[in-house]
């Protein structure tokens, strides 16, 4: 007895051929009809991905972004940085950094902007300005912490991101000089 579903099965590739050559075509006509397919497919989406960029561009993007929002954008990615730097443990103990956090105590506390000296009385070996920059955000506080510690080094990002974008912009264009003052930005945290 012959199965109801008989009429709407396609035959199997050895069912129906008489000979190999017949068996050839009609695996020549499925790959070149499905080839046909996948081509439209490709080619209808290719159209419709054209127009939701044209839509994109026409519609919700500027021709060109406004370089105070790029440089906000810039300063905002820098405030958060230095936020999650702050809110994450401190490094302190960590390759030496205690060294420094006590020549910026000296000068806190005992008002040695010259020549500074670490809590065993050895003279700094370093070049002051970081002990100076973070001994003036210091002083507003009277004591050193981790904020007046990391706001030298992120407002000194801060100014290299901006010039990196400076120089990106007129160099290229305002998107490769933004993208370049981000990428320093994330990179040097």
């Amino acid at each position: 007895m012959a199965s109801p579903y008989a009429c709407c099965r396609s035959p199997r590739p050895d069912e129906g051929f008489e000979s190999l050559s017949a068996r050839k075509s009609y695996w020549a006509t499925e790959i070149a009809l499905s080839s046909r397919i996948v081509s439209v497919l490709l080619w209808k989406t290719r159209q419709m991905i054209g127009k939701i960029k044209n839509t994109l561009h026409s519609s919700l993007l500027p021709a060109e972004p406004s370089p105070l929002l790029l440089w906000g954008i810039l300063t905002l990615v820098a405030m958060l940085l230095l936020f999650l730097k702050l809110s994450s443990p401190n490094d302190l103990m960590d390759k030496d950094q205690e060294r420094p956090a006590a020549y910026v105590m000296d000068v806190v506390q005992n008002g040695h902007w010259v020549v500074q000296t670490d809590i065993h009385g050895d003279i700094t070996s370093k070049p002051p300005l970081y002990t100076w920059l973070a001994a003036l955000a210091s002083l507003p506080f009277g004591h050193a912490n981790l904020f007046t510690l990391s706001l030298p080094s992120a407002l000194s990002l801060l100014v290299s991101a901006w010039l990196v974008f400076i120089v990106g912009s007129r160099s290229f264009n305002i998107s490769s000089g933004f993208f370049s003052a981000l990428t320093l930005l994330v990179s040097m945290t």
